[in-house]
């Protein structure tokens, strides 16, 4: 029967919520429904052997009997529940706090803002529910389960996000140079305007000339062609 002991303890000993943490003199004792605490042969033969040793003790009968133990000394004098408690203490602590929470949640009109956040407080939560389950009250599974749930909603909102800036980044690169090589590109078009235009005036200009030697040298011809027929008429 001994076997069902560490889930009983869990089930009867709470933080005191005046404590600092979950060990020693910050723990307490409550009282819990008879049913929950007798949820198989083995845990009831257990709470038979407790209650007649005087460690446990019954209050009220049928459906509304509670269990609780007999005294706060039981969490300290009992060597048995005090290894017992003290390697349950991490257990004892993230339930108080996430049950905490869920209430804060609940009373909140289950705001998201007050899930458990992503991060040591929900990796805790988690990890107590994959292995204690049923232990937990059915309002606290399923306060860890939304949790987990925005938690990972949103770390796959935050990873979309970033691949869309990171898009958005190498797109702005990209059009960054594109618009940088399409400057270069009217840059050297314009070099080469200006190019050819200074070879287009600068042949025009020795064009200008030519014509201009030509224009001169035929005036000197007729003019010596003009000077030898008077010279002719002369003589």
């Amino acid at each position: 029967e001994l076997v069902a002991l560490p889930r009983l303890l869990r089930r009867l000993v709470v933080v005191a919520h005046e404590g600092a943490s979950a060990r020693g003199a910050s723990l307490t004792i409550r009282t819990v429904p008879l049913r929950a605490a007798t949820p198989d042969e083995p845990s009831r033969r257990l709470v038979a052997a407790l209650v007649e040793a005087r460690i446990l003790m019954i209050a009220g009968e049928g459906a509304d009997a509670g269990l609780h133990l007999a005294h706060q000394r039981v969490l300290t004098d009992w060597a048995r529940a005090r290894e017992q408690i003290a390697t349950d203490a991490e257990f004892y602590r993230v339930r108080d706090e996430v049950e905490e929470q869920c209430r804060r949640w609940t009373a909140a009109g289950e705001r998201v803002e007050l899930l458990l956040p992503r991060g040591l407080p929900l990796a805790e939560a988690e990890a107590v529910s994959a292995r204690f389950g049923e232990e937990l009250g059915a309002e606290t599974r399923a306060f860890i389960a939304a949790s987990g749930r925005h938690a990972r909603r949103r770390q796959r909102l935050t990873a979309i996000a970033a691949v869309v800036f990171a898009l958005f980044g190498v797109g702005a690169t990209a059009a960054g140079i594109i618009a940088w090589n399409q400057r270069q590109y009217a840059l050297g078009q314009q070099q080469r305007a200006e190019q050819e235009r200074a070879q287009a005036e600068a042949q025009q200009q020795r064009a200008e000339a030519e014509s201009k030697r030509a224009t001169d040298n035929e005036r000197r011809a007729n003019s010596a062609l003009r000077a030898t027929k008077r010279e002719g008429a002369l003589t």
